[in-house]
């Protein structure tokens, strides 16, 4: 299949919209499809391009076997409210009674290179201000038992996460909502959604299949849009070629 996504953000951006467009699109090329993606040059969380995308236009990167195109990108100043003032950090932490010399762990069950950079800098970021922080990556039951308590202070953690049916369907489906399924598989949802229901569990089978079909009230939609009085239903077709 031919996918081509646009969107803002993408890598090497390490936190926000762009890791999650990253992950999609590269779990998407892993599974055979052709993949391309529309984006501008990487500025986030700084509001500045990076060093090396700077002063350049339009060009074409293949990243992890995704083809990303790049285009110009306006990204204004001083668009944070508030200053960057590690010193003054450190002052109000130093008020609140805060021990510099403790540590604070953080767990997650990331493994991937692009979680643990994310991890480096938020570790650099935080010894800014005089906190640290030291992370521990663990296998996924290995995390549900340290988090099942709570002897833990901080975790780098996520739901479903990735466009993984195998991973949306127990993350997102009301079906798993407590006290149903297991301690590993409940979700956080704790109310009906018919759309997702009805999204989710389609594409979960679409893995096998040739074809997908899924109806959408347009109620559903005229909800999440905001607009009233829409009627029927919405039908959308995806065929693997």
């Amino acid at each position: 299949m031919r996918i081509l996504i646009y969107g803002i953000n993408y890598a090497p951006e390490l936190i926000g919209i762009g890791k999650y467009t990253t992950e999609m699109c590269e779990w998407l090329a892993s599974q055979g499809n052709e993949v391309e993606v529309i984006t501008g040059m990487p500025s986030y969380p700084n509001w500045k391009v990076f060093d090396t995308y700077r002063k350049r236009w339009w060009f074409t990167e293949i990243i992890r076997n995704v083809r990303v195109h790049r285009s110009p990108l306006y990204v204004p100043k001083n668009v944070n409210r508030y200053a960057y003032d590690p010193a003054k950090a450190r002052q109000l932490l130093q008020a609140a009674g805060w021990n510099t010399s403790q540590n604070v762990e953080v767990i997650t069950y990331y493994n991937d290179q692009l979680s643990k950079d994310v991890l480096v800098t938020l570790q650099q970021m935080f010894a800014q201000v005089g906190l640290k922080i030291t992370p521990r990556f663990l296998d996924t039951p290995s995390y549900n038992q340290a988090t099942s308590g709570t002897g833990f202070s901080l975790v780098y953690a996520g739901i479903g996460n990735g466009p993984d049916p195998d991973t949306l369907y127990p993350s997102m489906h009301s079906d798993f909502m407590p006290p149903n399924g297991t301690k590993e598989t409940e979700t956080n949802v704790r109310y009906e959604i018919p759309t997702s229901k009805t999204l989710i569990v389609p594409l979960k089978d679409f893995q096998n299949a040739d074809s997908w079909t899924v109806t959408i009230p347009a109620e559903d939609i005229g909800y999440a849009l905001g607009l009233d009085g829409l009627s029927g239903d919405l039908e959308i077709t995806v065929e693997r070629k």
